[in-house]
């Protein structure tokens, strides 16, 4: 195949180099290529094989003496009979053909069938069910402590993130391995301290990298001489000459480099990411953002980029701004991450970066070989990430488990390519499971609560009965790190460590009837398809109740597997679902004590009595509301049919305010987003007139009294629906960083027209958050969403990866968007909004409640204040937390036929409280069915 080759533009030119690709029709055949250069396609059969060597890119004479040019590789390609004899021949092309192999060989020691097959093994005895506990802290000591913690997991390996061991998250200018003098002052030293201590725990160390990006400001590389060995695309002459301010630079290519391989990432107009491009001119460094290509002569004419104060970048890093002459040496480099570079896959520096990375990792006895970020090999060269892995493989000297961020990798690591390694790790577990065997656990916080208790069921099940190898804890935080802080004050850490230990130990051996069930319970896909899928149903080991002398108690011998699931509303309620980075989000219903409750809520299973989880919430303070709210006459809105609709209305079930406070809603207020008055005021009306407000799709229209929004849908057979992480979808507008953080609720006068539409309000600031509206209703009504993560339960809304982060500490707002998102076919949508606030939170309790369930209700004795947990697991006792989930207290409970029927039935709850406040209820309401199997724990044997 011809592969043109690519101008600095990006754009097509005249052919210079060749591509030659092998494509095998018939899938029963197994392609291998037999060098790091010949790249296997996203490891499938229709992509192919392609020669990416054939591109010759003209090695200097450094590189020749390491490299055979002329070799452009070649491939294996055969049919087995079955994974047997498939991995037999992999073991032949492995050892016959001198594929790379880890450094483990003995002196006088050969790399021979045999000694593969030993290497493997010990591979899969040490990775058989390997686990990782990811931490940090504030010094050494504090990482040893982590470490006592994470040993109650049983897992193999603690982990820490770049900006743990390295103290940033990119290269800076420092050396890749100057470790974080916070954690480690006497540097490698400390860090082999830490890892003889894990190991004296029977753990290992593991890291995070960038794979040895360089950054331009590196001492070692990037001095006041750079290293000349940086990848770089381009490379040619300088024309004419230029001062040490010259912000314009002539240029022309020698054409000893074909830039054949076709990325973009210079292409600063086409490209949206901020892909920086950069100069080698001599012994300087220089940005460019502009360039003209000169047709007559051939010539390239690059414009300097400004810096701050609009000074021309020269001499970046450690280099100097100097001046030079005609025939000055050139080459274009890539920053893929701002100005982080790599070695040049053909040249011998590569070798070198690759060495020091094996040094560390053998060094520290690491547990992993981790690649993040290697698509940064990306920028001059199809195979730049599969060289710098290989090359690392070669010498590492002893197992170690391997990703990368574009997947397993695709050279080196061999042995992950085994059937049998395969099968005895669970990398072939089925497809449509969540993604990870992990779990994220966090201390609460404002917008990003602690886990519910069966939050492990989620990843950790599945994956278990499943047989996948890696098992992950880590920390609802963008750098995933378990603290000193989370390790002591979560209060539900030793049950966790407790149940992932079962399922780890006991869910490979549930017989294949368990299995199938367990791993049906994702029937839909989720956030990012079926990486995330949706959950409805989920498992838990119990201990088993046996007769002991005539009394039922808990047997210490036998588990027994329990189906379980959260009663849901059909079309309302989603199953469990996954935000990556924030991990699984759950289901959970909202509402207001003494009101009509949950409506329609399905137990799948046999009558019995809930389990229930209760986040007692708090109430808001709505004097601000007087503006659109006066004291109602009566309070019996069936009384008055004329005004039904102008009562506060509890009809969407969760998401609307009780109809017991005395307000109706006035016609005659001016309108705005709140009132001055109110210190998490927004101020802004959403006029199309001012600035700073985008309509986006939106037809926005405004008076006095509020906007009315609409979208037309009426000539298409099809629904609308907008993808709101696109830009321009919306109305938005900016507004002065308001601070609700103790402000969550949002209300929301409203006129609806019955059509069905979604209507979402969208903050965006310190993190993203969604209060969805379905526009199933006609007339005005005042809607009340007491939490921005109400809408995570939604299930007519889509997750979205814009809520997986939070800042902590913060919750600044500073846009807003707002309009519909989902129009049916064939309908106009249109909304009047008239006001939407920011509720001020206030204390409550929750006094002496009584559930009404079933026929019956559940009561509980005492008193439950804002920003606690209660736990109901039957019996005559219920449990309240903190919002860590630490034990404060223990209720009396009296259950009267409060069994819910199988099928759909109401729940709601009345409050005894005397004071008029009565705050917001966050609900789970779990239901479960009989024991499908039961576990022996002395034995490990199975039974039914």
């Amino acid at each position: 195949l011809s592969q043109p080759c690519r101008g600095i533009d990006g754009k097509s030119k005249e052919e210079h180099a060749t591509k030659l690709k092998m494509i095998c029709k018939d899938p029963s055949i197994r392609l291998f290529p037999l060098k790091a250069e010949v790249l296997l396609g996203n490891n499938t059969f229709k992509d192919g094989i392609v020669f990416s060597n054939l591109l010759n890119r003209s090695m200097p004479a450094a590189a020749k003496s390491c490299t055979n040019e002329n070799n452009y590789g070649g491939i294996a390609l055969w049919k087995a009979k079955n994974a047997s004899e498939q991995d037999e021949i992999l073991y032949k092309v492995w050892v016959n053909e001198k594929l790379p192999h880890p450094n483990i060989l003995e002196q006088d020691e050969y790399w021979t069938i045999e000694r593969a097959k030993r290497f493997v093994q010990d591979y899969v005895t040490k990775f058989r069910r390997y686990g990782e506990v990811y931490i940090n802290g504030e010094n050494l000591d504090e990482l040893k402590e982590c470490v006592d913690y994470a040993q109650k997991f049983n897992m193999k390996s603690v982990y820490l993130h770049i900006n743990a061991w390295g103290g940033r998250y990119m290269p800076t200018d420092k050396d890749t391995y100057d470790l974080n003098p916070k954690l480690f002052p006497n540097g490698w030293d400390d860090f082999k301290e830490l890892s003889n201590y894990a190991e004296s725990k029977g753990m290992d160390v593991a890291i995070r990298t960038l794979s040895h990006n360089i950054s331009l400001k590196n001492p070692k590389f990037c001095s006041r001489v750079p290293d000349d060995r940086l990848s770089h695309f381009w490379r040619g002459t300088l024309v004419n000459s230029i001062g040490p301010n010259s912000t314009e630079i002539i240029i022309k290519s020698d054409r000893t480099l074909p830039t054949s391989y076709g990325i973009r990432f210079f292409d600063m107009k086409s490209n949206e990411r901020t892909h920086r491009c950069w100069v080698h001119i001599d012994n300087e460094i220089l940005q460019y953002d502009g360039y003209k290509e000169n047709e007559e002569d051939g010539t390239i004419t690059l414009k300097v980029a400004l810096g701050s104060k609009q000074k021309p970048i020269r001499g970046y890093g450690w280099t100097k701004a100097a001046a030079h002459h005609p025939g000055a040496s050139v080459k274009i480099l890539v920053g893929l991450f701002n100005d982080k570079v790599t070695a040049d896959p053909d040249e011998t520096l590569l070798d070198e970066v690759t060495q020091r990375y094996a040094d560390f990792n053998n060094t520290m006895r690491l547990g992993n070989s981790n690649f993040d970020g290697i698509e940064i090999y990306l920028t001059c060269t199809a195979y730049g990430i599969t060289t710098f892995p290989g090359l690392v493989y070669s010498k590492i000297d002893h197992p170690v488990a391997c990703w990368t961020s574009n997947g397993p990798p695709k050279w080196g690591y061999f042995e992950q390519r085994m059937m049998h390694v395969q099968k005895e790790l669970g990398l072939d577990r089925p497809t449509q499971l969540p993604d990870r065997m992990n779990f994220m656990i966090g201390l609460h916080q404002d917008f990003w609560l602690a886990p519910s208790p069966y939050g492990f069921t989620y990843c950790i099940v599945p994956n278990a009965v499943a047989g996948y190898f890696l098992c992950s804890i880590q920390a609802q935080s963008s750098f995933h790190e378990l603290t000193l802080d989370i390790f002591k004050n979560f209060g539900l850490m030793d049950f966790y460590a407790s149940s992932i230990q079962q399922w780890r130990q006991y869910g490979p051996m549930l017989s294949d009837k368990t299995k199938k069930r367990i791993l049906s319970a994702y029937p839909q896909p989720g956030w990012g398809g079926w990486r995330y899928p949706i959950q409805d149903e989920h498992f838990r080991f119990q201990k088993a109740v046996v007769d002991s002398e005539n009394a039922c108690v808990d047997s210490d011998s036998k588990l027994e597997v329990i189906p379980f699931c959260p009663m849901r509303r059909k079309g309302k309620d989603r199953g469990w679902g996954y935000i990556q980075e924030h991990g699984p989000i759950y289901t959970y219903q909202y509402m207001r004590p003494n009101t009509s409750g949950l409506l329609q809520m399905k137990n799948p299973y046999h009558e019995q009595v809930p389990e229930i989880t209760i986040r007692v919430m708090k109430d808001f303070n709505r004097t601000m509301l007087s503006k659109y709210l006066s004291e109602a006459s009566f309070t019996n809105k069936n009384n008055d049919t004329a005004n039904q609709n102008l009562y506060l209305d509890n009809t969407l079930e969760g998401i609307s305010i009780e109809d017991n406070l005395q307000w109706i809603l006035k016609d005659d207020m001016e309108w705005v987003l709140a009132p001055e008055e109110y210190n998490h005021n927004i101020m802004i009306p959403l006029d199309p007139t001012q600035r700073g407000v985008d309509p986006g799709q939106m037809e926005l229209e405004t008076n006095s009294k509020g906007a009315n929004i609409t979208f037309d849908n009426s000539n298409s057979n099809n629904e609308k629906a907008f993808d709101i992480e696109q830009r321009r979808q919306l109305i938005s507008y900016k507004v002065d960083n308001v601070n609700i953080k103790n402000a969550k609720g949002l209300g929301i006068i409203i006129t609806g027209d019955g059509s069905d539409a979604l209507f979402v309000v969208r903050i965006n600031g310190s993190g993203t958050r969604d209060f969805v509206v379905p526009i199933d209703f006609v007339g005005k009504r005042y809607i009340e969403i007491p939490d921005p993560q109400v809408s995570w339960s939604e299930e007519r809304w889509p997750i979205t990866k814009a809520w997986k982060r939070w800042n902590q500490g913060e919750s600044s707002v500073s846009s807003i968007y707002v309009g519909f998102t989902t129009i049916p076919a064939n309908t106009k949508s249109s909304v009047f909004v008239e006001g939407i606030e920011f509720l001020p939170e206030k204390m409550a309790v929750l006094q002496n409640p009584v559930i009404k369930s079933g026929m019956g209700d559940i009561s509980i004795s005492g008193t439950v204040p804002s920003d606690s947990y209660i736990w109901y697991k039957g019996g005559d006792k219920a449990k309240v937390y903190d919002l860590n989930w630490n034990e404060k207290d223990e209720l009396s409970v009296k259950v009267t036929n409060a069994e819910v029927p199988s099928g759909l039935s109401d729940i709601r709850i009345e409050n005894h409280n005397d004071d008029s406040g009565d705050p917001w209820l966050e609900c789970q309401f779990f239901v479960r069915d009989k024991c499908i199997e039961t576990v022996s724990v002395n034995s490990g044997a199975v039974g039914f």
